[in-house]
Protein backbone atom coordinates (compact mmCIF):
# COMPACT_ATOMS: atom_id res chain seq x y z
CA UNK A 1 0.00 0.00 0.00
CA UNK A 2 1.77 3.40 -0.67
CA UNK A 3 2.10 5.75 1.79
CA UNK A 4 -0.84 7.98 0.69
CA UNK A 5 -3.13 5.51 1.33
CA UNK A 6 -2.34 4.18 4.46
CA UNK A 7 -2.45 8.08 5.86
CA UNK A 8 -6.05 8.39 4.10
CA UNK A 9 -7.04 4.85 6.16
CA UNK A 10 -5.38 6.75 9.54
CA UNK A 11 -7.45 9.94 8.96
CA UNK A 12 -10.19 8.10 8.76
CA UNK A 13 -9.72 6.43 11.87
CA UNK A 14 -8.77 9.23 13.74
CA UNK A 15 -12.32 10.46 12.85
CA UNK A 16 -13.37 7.45 14.69
CA UNK A 17 -11.54 8.29 17.43
CA UNK A 18 -12.75 12.14 17.11
CA UNK A 19 -16.54 11.25 17.33
CA UNK A 20 -15.66 9.00 20.52
CA UNK A 21 -14.03 11.48 22.48
CA UNK A 22 -16.99 14.25 20.84
CA UNK A 23 -19.64 11.91 22.68
CA UNK A 24 -17.98 10.95 26.01
CA UNK A 25 -14.98 13.26 26.54
CA UNK A 26 -16.95 16.21 28.35
CA UNK A 27 -18.79 14.54 30.43
CA UNK A 28 -16.10 12.26 31.23
CA UNK A 29 -13.45 15.04 32.03
CA UNK A 30 -16.45 16.93 34.57
CA UNK A 31 -16.16 13.71 36.20
CA UNK A 32 -12.19 13.16 36.57
CA UNK A 33 -10.61 16.69 38.39
CA UNK A 34 -7.19 16.03 36.63
CA UNK A 35 -8.56 16.69 33.11
CA UNK A 36 -9.41 20.04 31.84
CA UNK A 37 -13.01 21.02 32.05
CA UNK A 38 -14.67 21.45 28.38
CA UNK A 39 -17.45 21.96 26.47
CA UNK A 40 -18.90 19.95 23.69
CA UNK A 41 -18.43 22.85 21.23
CA UNK A 42 -14.66 22.79 22.27
CA UNK A 43 -13.96 19.10 21.46
CA UNK A 44 -15.84 19.81 17.89
CA UNK A 45 -13.89 22.26 17.29
CA UNK A 46 -10.35 21.31 18.73
CA UNK A 47 -11.34 17.68 16.83
CA UNK A 48 -11.47 19.37 13.28
CA UNK A 49 -8.36 21.95 14.03
CA UNK A 50 -6.24 18.81 14.54
CA UNK A 51 -7.43 16.78 11.94
CA UNK A 52 -7.71 19.44 8.99
CA UNK A 53 -3.96 20.13 9.99
CA UNK A 54 -2.24 16.68 10.16
CA UNK A 55 -4.29 15.85 6.93
CA UNK A 56 -2.93 18.72 5.24
CA UNK A 57 0.31 18.37 6.57
CA UNK A 58 0.34 14.40 5.88
CA UNK A 59 -0.97 14.21 2.29
CA UNK A 60 1.31 17.55 0.81
CA UNK A 61 4.20 16.00 2.37
CA UNK A 62 3.35 12.06 1.55
CA UNK A 63 5.28 11.90 -1.62
CA UNK A 64 7.79 14.23 -0.60
CA UNK A 65 9.77 13.55 2.24
CA UNK A 66 8.89 10.78 5.30
CA UNK A 67 9.31 12.27 8.62
CA UNK A 68 6.13 14.79 8.88
CA UNK A 69 4.30 11.86 7.64
CA UNK A 70 6.03 9.21 10.17
CA UNK A 71 5.79 12.30 13.26
CA UNK A 72 2.34 12.61 12.90
CA UNK A 73 1.63 8.35 12.88
CA UNK A 74 3.48 8.53 15.78
CA UNK A 75 1.59 10.95 17.29
CA UNK A 76 -1.59 9.49 16.71
CA UNK A 77 -0.33 5.97 18.06
CA UNK A 78 0.88 7.88 20.91
CA UNK A 79 -2.30 9.17 21.43
CA UNK A 80 -4.03 5.82 21.50
CA UNK A 81 -1.57 4.61 23.79
CA UNK A 82 -2.28 7.16 25.91
CA UNK A 83 -5.38 6.87 26.45
CA UNK A 84 -5.04 3.03 27.03
CA UNK A 85 -2.84 3.50 29.61
CA UNK A 86 -4.68 5.92 31.33
CA UNK A 87 -7.87 3.20 30.84
CA UNK A 88 -5.79 0.99 32.60
CA UNK A 89 -4.42 3.19 35.75
CA UNK A 90 -8.12 4.96 36.15
CA UNK A 91 -9.96 1.32 35.73
CA UNK A 92 -12.42 3.08 33.50
CA UNK A 93 -12.55 3.28 29.25
CA UNK A 94 -11.59 6.80 28.73
CA UNK A 95 -13.35 8.33 25.98
CA UNK A 96 -11.11 7.63 22.76
CA UNK A 97 -9.77 4.30 23.96
CA UNK A 98 -11.77 1.91 21.79
CA UNK A 99 -11.24 3.69 18.53
CA UNK A 100 -7.74 4.23 19.36
CA UNK A 101 -7.05 0.45 19.93
CA UNK A 102 -9.26 -0.73 17.61
CA UNK A 103 -8.57 1.66 14.40
CA UNK A 104 -6.16 4.31 15.14
CA UNK A 105 -3.35 1.60 16.75
CA UNK A 106 -4.00 -0.59 13.91
CA UNK A 107 -3.88 2.43 11.22
CA UNK A 108 -0.93 3.50 12.21
CA UNK A 109 0.85 0.39 12.07
CA UNK A 110 -0.34 0.53 8.66
CA UNK A 111 1.19 3.83 8.04
CA UNK A 112 4.83 2.32 9.59
CA UNK A 113 4.69 -0.52 7.45
CA UNK A 114 3.95 1.42 4.42
CA UNK A 115 7.08 3.84 4.84
CA UNK A 116 9.33 0.40 5.31
CA UNK A 117 9.72 0.71 8.85
CA UNK A 118 11.04 -1.53 11.52
CA UNK A 119 9.50 -1.73 15.08
CA UNK A 120 12.88 0.04 16.40
CA UNK A 121 12.02 3.14 13.93
CA UNK A 122 8.10 2.95 14.44
CA UNK A 123 9.13 3.01 17.95
CA UNK A 124 10.99 6.04 18.10
CA UNK A 125 8.46 8.42 15.80
CA UNK A 126 5.53 7.11 18.25
CA UNK A 127 8.24 8.04 21.33
CA UNK A 128 8.74 11.30 19.68
CA UNK A 129 5.08 11.66 18.77
CA UNK A 130 3.91 12.09 22.32
CA UNK A 131 4.99 15.62 23.48
CA UNK A 132 4.19 16.38 19.83
CA UNK A 133 0.15 14.39 20.63
CA UNK A 134 0.15 16.16 24.06
CA UNK A 135 1.00 19.83 22.70
CA UNK A 136 -0.95 19.70 19.47
CA UNK A 137 -4.18 18.41 21.81
CA UNK A 138 -3.70 20.92 24.44
CA UNK A 139 -3.09 23.85 21.83
CA UNK A 140 -5.79 22.80 19.93
CA UNK A 141 -8.10 22.63 22.99
CA UNK A 142 -7.32 26.20 24.58
CA UNK A 143 -7.65 27.81 20.80
CA UNK A 144 -11.00 26.09 20.57
CA UNK A 145 -11.56 27.78 24.05
CA UNK A 146 -10.89 30.61 22.88
CA UNK A 147 -13.12 30.66 20.04
CA UNK A 148 -15.87 29.04 21.74
CA UNK A 149 -16.00 31.13 24.55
Amino acid sequence: MQPRAAFALLLCAMCIKNIEEIMFLPEWGDTNNFFIQMSTAQVILAATILTVVFAVIGLKTADKTVWPLALITGSLMASALANLILSVIQFELMPGVLGGVLFLIPAAVLVFRSLDFTIGRSSLYTLAGLPFALTSGYLALALSGFLVN
